[in-house]
Parts: C-alpha cells; structure tokens; sequence
C-alpha cells in the first residue's frame, strides 16, 4: 500500500524527478523560500551542538522557539536533520523529501481509517484506496502543494484513525497514542491545523464515544494531558511571542478574507471554474454521500462527517457569509487564523471520508433485494445529475465565447465524471463477484484519472524553476559581512542567503505572520525611504532588479546588482544624548531627522550624558543563536546601541552587572551605560518560561515509548 501511494505521489509531481530537459521542476514560495532555509539552520546549530532559539542572520534577528514552522519539537524533523549534517550543507532536496513523505503519509491514514470504518473487510480495500487518493490529490491540498499547513494536514486522517482506535477500548495507553497524534498536527508546523483536527475530532468522538464518555474520563484525561504535554513549551513560547508579531494584531479581514464564494459551491462538482479555490471531488463523492447515508449501520456516521462538511464550508465562505464572523466573535480560536478558505481542508477530509464509506458500502452488500433498490436509486439519481451536467455542458459549448474554453472543459469532465461513476457503480451492484472486483478496482483507477485531469494544471502552477543559487560567490567582495555590516537582498542571492550563509541579513521570510512587528514597520518604511537601511546596518543592497529605487545620494553601485550605502549605522555604537520616542512609528519620524549613526531614538528612560560627548563605534566580538558578546569605549553615561533585534527575552550585563535593555532605532537594543571607560556588553536569550517547560515535552515523549513498548513488555515479562 505505502508503495502505490508513491508512485501515485510520484505521478503527479513527475516534475521533481523528470529527466526531460528543461521540464524539471520545484516547490514554489514557501519551501525554498522558507522551509530550506528552517533545517538548514536547525542543522548548523546542532552541528556546533546548540539547541538555537534565535536566528540572528535573517530580519535583523528573529525568534525561533516558539513558531511551529521550523519543526524544532518535531520528532519526524529530526531524521532529516542527521541526514543532512552528512553533506557539506543541508541540500533543498532534504526539503522536498520532506513535502513528499508527509503527501504519503496522510494517503495512508487515510486509507487506513476508512479500512477500520469499514471493519477491515478485504471487500472494502478499493474504497480505502479511493479515498486516500481524493484525500490527497484535491485541493485545497494541491494548490497549497508546498504549503507546511499540508505537513499538519497529512495528520489528520490519523487523528481520526487514533480517536477510533481509542474509542474501540478507552484506556490510558491509548489515551497517550491519541494525545500524541493530536499534538503532531501542531508540532509539525501549522497551528491554525490544530483548529481543524478539533473540528473534526470533536463531534467524530462524541458520536463514537456516544454513552461512554463520563465512564472513560479519566483514558480521556489521559489523552489531553499527553497532546497538552507535547505542546506545552511549544504554546507558552508562542504566547509570549505572539504580542511582539504582526499577529498580534487581528482585524475583521484577517480573519474572514477568503477566494472561496458562495458562487464557487458548484466547484465540487465542476472543477476549472474562476479562479481561487477549486475543490473539485468528482462523480464518487456525490454519489458516495447518499451511499453513505443509505447505508443503515453507518448512516449517523455518514450524517456527523456530512456535518462536518457542511460546517467548514460555512465558515470557509469568510466574509461572504456570516457564519465565522458570529463564530469568531462568540469562540476567540476561530480569530486566530487566517484566509478563511483554508477551512476547506476540514470539507477535503470528510468528503473523502463520505467518498469511501459510499464506495465501500456498495462493495460490501450481500442482498440481492438491497442491490435492486440501490441500482434503480443509482439510475435515477445519477442519470439525473449526468443530465443536468450534459445541459451545462451544452450550453457552455454555445457560450464558449462568453465563458471561456477552460469552464467548457470543466463542465465536459464533470458531465463525464458523473455518467461513468453512475454506471460503473450500476454494474458492480448487478454484476457477479469475480466481475464485481475487477469493475471496483476500475472505479478507483478512474477516481485518481478524474480528480488529476481536473487538477493537473493547479499542480503545475504550483512548481517553478529548480532553487539555484550561482551568485552566492559575489559576497566574498563585501568587505564586513561577518559581524560589523549587514546586507539586505532583495532577490540577488535569494532563498534566505543570511541563514544558508551565516551572514547578517535584513531580509527573509518577510511576510512571515509570526515576524516582528518592530521589524515590518522599519522594513516598510525603508522600503519607501532607502536612507533607513542604513540605520538598519544595512550597508549593501543586492538587488535582482539592477537599479535601486528610491536610490539614496550616498548609494554607489559595486556591480550590477549591488549597490553600497557610504552613511551606514555600526553595528555597536554610543550615543550620550539619544532622543526618545513615545511609539515605534514616532521613532522611525524622528531617525529621519539624522544621517545613520549620527544619533539615536529610544523608547523609555535612559540616562542622559553630554551632548557634546563624541559618538563612539564598538565591534561585535561573539554573535551566536542565543549570544552576544560587544566591547566598546565610551567617553562618559548614555547608550549603546547594538544593530539586533530587540526582544524581551535576552539579558544583558555590562561589565557583569544586569542591565536593562530598551528599543532603540525602532527594532534594535539600546543598552544604558553610566560611566566612561571600555565595556563589555554580554547578552543571553533567555526565555524562563520555554526552560521550565521544556521537561513537559521530554515526559511526553516517555509517555510515548511506555505507550508503544509497553504491550510487547507485558507479553514478554508475563
């Protein structure tokens, strides 16, 4: 089984592996633009045996440890990293085999959960085989291809495999199995997934549990206790960080903007029409789900995933419907989150579900009587849909003109789609057994033809060119990289050349919705006004695009594509009389008022020296994940001025003794010193709360090993 789902996996995304030239092809945005860059760094810092909590060569600086993207906690993640520690770096191929496993990984759970639904009769495997396939090769997973939401996503049909698994024997071990399997769809790297497991758990439990749930609170208890132990360093990081991101701020079109509308319903049946979102099911899932619900053994079953569906549709539609604003207002996770058509992949599980129970109910009907009464149903209802396509269709070839050639396709498939399904469907009810299998098998060979004819284009949006990387050599001629200057890239080397090259960078994942939010704002306005860069320490832009600008007077081209700002800030430096800002904005209206390194802007109570004191420069002797070492000279009180980012986890002492550190220049550290002489400037990060929890995480990985060994010890001890 695992094999089949590769080679289908492999099919689709035949571009990653083609030896045809010029047709080879990769991940687009994310996983070269990101992810690559996540391991690689992960990778290096075990190397030099440091657990990194803070990436200090992207963005002036970020936190690491309490986003889930990375997949610092993430046992699967770990694997890749010792493979890639073989090589000289972490290739991106590490990266792509990542996106690939996980694509595997959630076509089996899927399969497998629809093998227990259907109480792993042999009658049922073409439907598991079915509905891994439209579990994984629909969108919205395919047009989010690279997407890490697709790692936690490949989690979910486990979630439901385990909260059967549970439910067949509730006990604390499985209790710690289900736990587990639920924290992995936030450890793997997107959050707003945890939301969606919840959403599909919840009433599937409740409805499996049914009678049973206060006589197993305590194997319950067991399992939310795990799944809060593997998450709880992960959480509490999270939430101290949170007020420092873009997140932080969360207005009503964050949360209901969304390309699915209620015009774009009729896409699960028609697929290439318009553009956003179209998850297109095809002929087996609509006629699945009344199979489903025919089926009187597992018609509350089909009834609570039809729910589902329903429900994430609904609030799929975003701002087009009121449905998530009233929910978000009323329950505060469904505000946390992001483009709201992403709730589509709840609807991608359970119709898939709906799928394979309808299919699988079919195989498995032994009466004649019932097998008459479902054929004649069939007839009707599906000759009635393949009419009603077959009508769109026609018209749609009369208006081709009007509609476009791409939505005459979609309605020729999806007529097709339906009639075929109807009639194969026909035939294994009428049929005899030894036919019966070969047209069932036939039907999931068709399912995979159907929803890969209808999608094969979104998965060729999705890829672009091969991440190469030829000019990372031009940085050997930038004088100052390692510690006293900083470069910002602007397309030139790409794929996060600060952390792929342990240089100081001030670009990155720039749109990242966990990134500092002192961070966007001087970004955005240096964008509009390049003289910023320099306050950044910026002191060379590379740009794709050859020219600069808005190109400042002090810019003097190097090479094409590299230009060199003159006024650049140090990277340490002392200011006895800084000015103080109220906000970050006010603090970016006031360092337009001087040249870079002429002065500085601080945000709280600094002591204030001699004006006419000298400005002074100092080095960065130590620069690592979680340290900082700087020396500099001062000629009397007032602050220094170090080109990191500010959080409000590291620590600071000056010559041994704790000292406070407040926002300077916008997003960088301002230490207070009070007397003249040399100095030495020591930060740590520090973050108390990731270090007392972290022993949460470790119990819970014991948790897990008991869970897993604990049976074949029992066997062996007794």
């Amino acid at each position: 089984m695992p094999l089949v789902y590769t080679l289908l996996t492999l099919a689709v995304f035949w571009r990653l592996w083609t030896p045809i030239d010029g047709a080879e092809r990769s991940w687009k945005y994310d996983p070269p633009h990101e992810y690559w860059g996540d391991l690689i760094f992960q990778q290096d810092s075990l190397s030099d045996g440091q657990l990194a909590l803070w990436n200090p060569y992207d963005r002036g600086g970020f936190p690491v440890y309490g986003d889930p993207q990375p997949g610092m906690f993430y046992p699967p993640n770990w694997p890749l990293l010792i493979w890639g520690s073989f090589g000289d770096s972490l290739p991106f191929g590490i990266a792509s085999f990542k996106i690939v496993l996980h694509w595997i990984f959630g076509a089996i759970g899927m399969h497998l959960l629809i093998r227990r639904l259907g109480g792993s009769r042999e009658s049922w495997e073409p439907a598991c085989y079915a509905a891994g396939a439209l579990f994984s090769f629909t969108s919205p997973k395919l047009r989010y291809m690279g997407s890490a939401l697709n790692w936690s996503v490949a989690w979910l049909p486990w979630v439901l495999l385990a909260v059967w698994y549970f439910s067949e024997k509730p006990t604390a071990r499985r209790g710690v199995l289900m736990g587990t399997t639920l924290a992995m769809v936030l450890l793997s790297g997107a959050p707003a997934a945890l939301l969606y497991a919840l959403i599909l758990a919840l009433p599937f439990g409740v409805y499996q549990m049914w009678g049973r749930i206060r006589a197993s609170w305590k194997a319950i208890a067991a399992g939310a206790g795990t799944a809060l132990l593997w998450v709880l360093p992960l959480m509490a990081s999270n939430l101290q960080q949170l007020p420092e991101s873009v997140r932080q701020a969360r207005s009503y079109s964050f949360i209901t903007d969304s390309v699915f509308s209620p015009g774009h319903l009729i896409t699960f049946v028609v697929p290439r029409l318009g553009q956003g979102e179209n998850p297109y099911v095809g002929g087996l899932v609509v006629l699945g789900i009344g199979l489903a619900i025919a089926n009187r053994k597992q018609r509350g079953l089909a009834w609570v995933f039809l729910g589902i569906a329903a429900f994430s549709i609904a609030i799929s539609l975003g701002g087009h419907a009121g449905f998530l604003p009233s929910l978000a207002s009323a329950f505060s996770p469904f505000s946390m989150f992001r483009r709201a058509h992403r709730y589509l992949y709840v609807t991608s599980v359970a119709l898939a579900v709906l799928g394979g129970l309808g299919f699988g109910y079919v195989l498995s009907i032994e009466k004649e009587e019932r097998k008459a009464q479902l054929a004649k149903a069939l007839t009707w209802v599906g000759g009635a849909l393949s009419f009603a396509l077959g009508i769109a269709y026609l018209i749609s070839v009369v208006m081709q003109d009007k509609i476009g050639a791409h939505k005459n396709e979609g309605f020729g498939l999806a007529f097709l789609s339906a009639l075929v399904f109807t009639v194969l469907l026909r035939l294994i009810l009428t049929s005899n057994p030894r036919a019966k299998r070969g047209l069932a098998w036939a039907v999931v060979a068709l399912v995979f033809i159907d929803i890969w004819t209808a999608n094969f284009q979104v998965s060729d949006v999705g890829m672009t060119a091969l991440p190469l990387t030829p000019r990372d050599g031009d940085v050997a001629q930038l004088e100052g990289l390692e510690r006293d200057w900083r470069i910002y890239d602007d397309g030139y080397l790409e794929y996060r050349p600060g952390t792929r090259l342990q240089i100081r960078d001030f670009s990155g994942y720039e749109d990242d919705p966990l990134g500092l939010s002192r961070y966007t704002r001087l970004l955005n306005a240096a964008k509009r006004d390049h003289r910023l860069f320099g306050h950044a320490n910026v002191r060379y832009i590379l740009t794709r695009k050859g020219k600069l600008k808005p190109r400042p007077a002090d810019a003097t081209q190097k090479s094409p594509g590299i230009w060199e700002l003159k006024e650049t800030a140090p990277a340490v430096y002392f200011i006895a009389a800084p000015v103080v800002a109220d906000s970050p904005d006010d603090a970016i209206k006031k360092l337009r008022t001087f040249k870079p390194g002429a002065g500085a802007v601080v945000e709280g109570t600094v002591p204030q020296g001699d004006a006419a004191l000298p400005i002074t420069e100092g080095r960065i002797t130590v620069l690592e994940p979680n340290r900082l070492v700087a020396e500099i000279e001062t000629p009397g009180p007032g602050l220094v001025v170090i080109a990191e980012a500010y959080f409000p986890q590291w620590q600071a002492t000056v010559d041994g003794a704790e000292t406070p550190i407040l926002p300077a220049n916008v997003m960088f550290r301002g230490i207070p010193v009070s007397s003249a002489g040399v100095h030495s400037i020591e930060m740590t990060l520090s973050p108390r709360r990731f270090w007392w929890l972290l022993p949460a995480f470790l119990l819970a990985f014991g948790l897990l090993l008991w869970a897993a060994l604990w049976p074949s010890l029992r066997k062996r001890w007794t």
